[in-house]
């Protein structure tokens, strides 16, 4: 029986690699066949990551990469096709957020979130895209938010600039480079169990709102984002494009 979901052969790169949604989507896509080029800020090998794709029988690399500079991410595209000769998905997950409320903000913290999520998605869609144009084949999927869809209370200005500004991006993208056999489309996540929001949900106010305003009463995990990359690289949605896949327990239904 065909694998609609099945990547094999296909490779995969990822930025924010060693994040819980990086981390948790490259592993579920190399268990459906693909190889992975992990990409993260942090200067390490991340053995653990690395040896962990490869025990399901896939190749896997990582790279430290800041992926809003320039120089860098061409040099990644670079070792991409040199290690793998192909580049199939794209998974723009990279981000960097405080929480600060604008009145508040520096001019430091605001352009410092809008490069990694919104310039980061840029390059790096731009470089693979080139990889992918020669193909005539590719996807891929960007990590925005619901705070790009509705108002939150909590001092996200600036990352929900970035996550708008994403699907604004990928709209376009996705008309443009159809011709090339290339879908570009986007993830929406809700409220995700990381480490960044469990130190917000230590506080029990933020708590309670936050379970309030979730109708399936919890929170989402990384693999269920996970899934839904998956579900965007794969078959299973080869007729969608410049879309917006909203993940968050119907938060936004309100």
């Amino acid at each position: 029986m065909n694998d609609i979901l099945g990547l094999n052969g296909k490779v995969a790169v990822i930025t924010g690699g060693l994040s819980p949604i990086g981390a948790s989507t490259g592993l579920m896509m190399a268990q459906h066949g693909a190889d992975i080029l992990a990409l993260d800020i942090i200067d390490e090998k991340c053995p653990e990551l690395i040896s962990r794709i490869e025990s399901i029988g896939q190749r896997a690399l990582y790279m430290q990469c800041d992926v809003t500079d320039t120089r860098m991410v061409a040099e990644m595209c670079g070792k991409a096709k040199e290690t793998f000769g192909r580049v199939d998905i794209l998974l723009n997950n990279a981000a960097s957020a405080e929480l600060v409320h604008v009145e508040k903000m520096t001019d430091e913290q605001w352009d410092r979130c809008v490069a990694v999520s919104l310039r980061g998605s840029f390059l790096c869609s731009r470089e693979i895209g080139k990889i992918m144009m020669e193909q005539r084949s590719g996807c891929i999927i960007s990590i925005a938010s619901i705070a790009a869809l509705i108002g939150l209370p909590r001092g996200t200005a600036h990352h929900a600039a970035a996550k708008a500004g994403i699907i604004g991006f990928t709209k376009t993208l996705a008309v443009e480079w159809a011709k090339y056999g290339i879908r570009v489309n986007v993830i929406a996540p809700g409220q995700v169990n990381t480490p960044a929001l469990a130190k917000i949900m230590s506080n029990p106010d933020y708590s309670r709102q936050i379970l309030e305003s979730i109708p399936m009463g919890r929170v989402g995990t990384p693999e269920e984002i996970a899934a839904a990359a998956l579900f965007l690289a794969s078959d299973a949605s080869g007729f969608i494009n410049g879309h917006t896949l909203v993940v968050d327990g119907g938060a936004t239904i309100y």
